[in-house]
């Protein structure tokens, strides 16, 4: 038997199942709480290695998504192949819960002209619930608010690429 052969027979017996079909490593997981293998000295995730053992090479680009949503199941039934994007977004993170939000905290619709994206299309805001706060604005905190902005303005310009022009001297 080869090396590999030997390693991935010994990777099997760290693995217990339960009662929901989960395969748990059995081994000390990494500082996020995922198994981990150690193979010729180097480190692989649990998951990956047995996904791979099983199933074949993970297409470029994708990473395993655990549908059972334990960090230690290296059951390939319960890895999904999706490009990073879809992980995050079907995870609890904070971009996932905010993704998945379709009212702003006082209840109103994000959608239609009551939608403002900001930051690029990184960041929603409720256009009723900003109107309302500029409303409740103090002239000092209106001011104070203005000058943020003007200084905002003048860094962006200044960031600017300037033109330059090619001049062509024979």
């Amino acid at each position: 038997m080869t090396f590999v052969a030997n390693r991935a027979e010994d990777a099997l017996t760290r693995i217990v199942v339960t009662e929901t079909g989960c395969w748990l490593w059995k081994n000390d997981p990494n500082s996020e709480g995922y198994g981990r293998w150690k193979m010729a000295n180097v480190h692989y995730p649990a998951h990956r290695f047995v996904y791979e053992l099983v199933r074949g090479s993970i297409a470029h680009g994708l990473t395993l998504d655990h549908l059972c949503r334990k960090k230690l199941c290296v059951n390939p039934n319960h890895l999904d192949p999706v490009p990073i994007a879809v992980n995050i977004m079907r995870g609890e993170g904070v971009a996932a819960r905010n993704a998945r939000k379709t009212h702003c905290a006082k209840g109103h619709l994000f959608g239609g002209d009551n939608l403002v994206i900001k930051d690029g299309g990184h960041h929603r805001v409720c256009r009723i619930c900003r109107n309302a706060q500029a409303r409740q604005m103090t002239p000092v905190q209106r001011a104070h608010r203005n000058e943020w902005k003007r200084l905002y303005r003048q860094r962006l310009k200044s960031l600017r690429p300037v033109p330059r022009i090619e001049t062509y001297a024979p």
